[in-house]
């Protein structure tokens, strides 16, 4: 059991549960209108009604391949909600580069992360280290690991978050297929380190550790 939040301010409580072999992700939470950030994942499926709504056109989005916010850029923070576009990316098949509602969010929520300034650690320290995590499990979980690493490099998701692996990805297809082969999150970080110079690959850990306190470098 862990809390969260949403939307800067809205609490919601978090509980881990594994169910006939499934792990699930049960979610408490006061208002849930409130709880999605973009469209696409946006569909209510209710119990025990048996019905679903569908307020912010999740279906029409999905159909359009096209993610848009529900509450605007600046109603969360921008580090969850570039976590958020890069693991929708991976699930629904989508295009970040070359369309210009993915990039001109991924260039807006960038450019909020240069200026953001946490007030505490869940929206900083922890925030990050949720980035660093779903950057290699989104990498994984899409249907073409190499394509979707491309489309990072050329969307330029990661050119402020992590400027070490965006110069890597920017190399091509060598860099995206080794960091494809990566079965963990360590070992996608590890990957990338041993890929880069070691100026480079001292920053690269070095930013890492400091979001993930007592853990030890990658090498």
């Amino acid at each position: 059991m862990r809390p969260y939040l949403i939307n800067l301010d809205q609490p919601v409580l978090m509980v881990e549960h594994h169910w006939r072999g499934h792990h699930l992700d049960i979610n408490f939470v006061d208002d849930v209108h409130r709880i999605p950030q973009f469209d696409i994942e946006s569909v209510q499926w209710r119990y025990p009604e048996g019905d679903y709504l569908d307020l912010y056109g999740a279906f029409q989005a999905l159909a359009a391949s096209t993610v848009r916010p529900v509450w605007g850029l600046d109603q969360n923070n921008p580090w969850l909600l570039l976590n958020r576009v890069l693991r929708l990316a991976a699930k629904y098949d989508l295009r970040l580069a070359d369309h210009p509602v993915h990039q001109t969010t991924i260039e807006e929520l960038n450019h909020r992360i240069e200026r953001w300034n946490a007030l505490d650690d869940f929206h900083g320290r922890q925030a990050r280290e949720a980035h660093y995590r779903t950057i290699p499990s989104a990498a994984r979980r899409a249907n073409d690991p190499i394509r979707y690493l491309r489309d990072m490099a050329e969307a330029r998701a990661v050119s402020v978050t992590v400027p070490e692996l965006q110069g890597l990805l920017d190399r091509g297809p060598s860099a995206w297929e080794a960091l494809s082969l990566a079965l963990s999150t360590d070992g996608f970080w590890t990957a990338a380190a041993a890929l880069l110079p070691d100026s480079q690959a001292m920053a690269l850990t070095a930013r890492l550790a400091l979001a993930r306190p007592g853990v030890e470098a990658f090498t």
